[in-house]
């Protein structure tokens, strides 16, 4: 994909983003005991206190949110417990602009890179060496997604978008991050094979990344070799995925467009040889994984 044509991409996505949030009525939904309130342009979780998040265009939120294997809530630098509504203590080492991740990750953007904190293990990373796009900062590369980073109990992975120094295309690359000096490792240069929107990993499902035009969904036990999954035909408009373990592969995508659909879930039982659509009050909805909130919001649909 050209750079001409992935900034055509962008805006596409972009514009029925905004299209779709000009339509979009205020959506309540619960993770755990608490209670969600998002709109076109905001998320308030009403946590004890509240936290507000901001929908950036091309349907980023900032502080970032996302949520662990136990369901957790990580927002920007806070981690809300899923039962109490209460926040967690702050690691001495947060600042206002820290971003928590799965797996005891935190990031915190500087002038001119990173901090890594990986359970028990600091250091420092400058942004250069992650070769991302020039002419951006640490923190606005981590804001619009340029920077996806994801960990696993002894890992830490990188996904970078790129342009060539001639301009003309995007470029994919996937760099491991050593918590104790810094280093960091080219994992795997993934080309360009889709705008990939999401780099994931669980427990007992490995590591994902998700493209989202195609769509795409390529996986990895080891971090390091990497396959592309068989999705079912006519899948479009892929968001996420959440891969809970060799069989169990879960998509927020539209397969059908119909009142039958409206969570626009699609899951595996079987590694993707085969494929449910969701349809309204599915039992299967009961199974949406507890750290999945693109899942856990589609629920809220049904």
């Amino acid at each position: 994909m050209t750079r001409i044509k992935y900034i055509a991409v962008l805006l596409a996505t972009a514009i029925a983003n905004v299209d779709a949030q000009a339509q979009m009525a205020t959506l309540h939904y619960k993770v755990g005991n608490v209670a969600f309130t998002e709109d076109a342009r905001h998320i308030r979780i009403h946590s004890k206190p509240q936290v507000a998040i901001e929908v950036l265009p091309g349907g980023h939120s900032w502080p970032l949110l996302q949520l662990d294997e136990q369901g957790r809530i990580l927002a920007g630098g806070t981690a809300i417990d899923p039962t109490t509504g209460k926040r967690a203590a702050a690691h001495k080492s947060d600042t206002a602009d820290t971003v928590l991740f799965p797996n005891d990750l935190a990031v915190t953007p500087t002038s001119t890179g990173y901090g890594i904190r990986h359970r028990e293990l600091q250091c420092t990373l400058p942004y250069k060496r992650l070769g991302g796009p020039r002419g951006r900062s640490a923190f606005e590369a981590l804001q619009v997604a340029n920077v996806k980073l994801a960990a696993s109990e002894d890992n830490v992975l990188v996904l970078v978008t790129s342009f060539s120094s001639d301009g003309q295309s995007t470029r994919y690359d996937l760099r491991s991050i050593d918590p104790r000096t810094c280093k960091v490792g080219l994992v795997a240069k993934l080309g360009n094979p889709d705008l990939l929107v999401e780099l994931g990993h669980s427990k007992h499902g490995g590591w994902w990344i998700s493209g989202s035009i195609e769509p795409t969904l390529l996986t990895s036990k080891d971090g390091r070799k990497w396959s592309k999954a068989k999705l079912p035909e006519g899948l479009s408009q892929l968001m996420s995925s959440y891969v809970v373990d060799s069989k169990q592969i879960w998509l927020a995508g539209i397969l059908d467009i119909s009142d039958e659909y409206p969570n626009e879930l699609v899951y595996s039982a079987d590694g993707g040889a085969t494929w449910t659509n969701l349809k309204r009050n599915d039992p299967l909805l009961a199974k949406v994984p507890a750290g999945w909130l693109e899942g856990q919001k589609r629920k809220a649909a049904n």
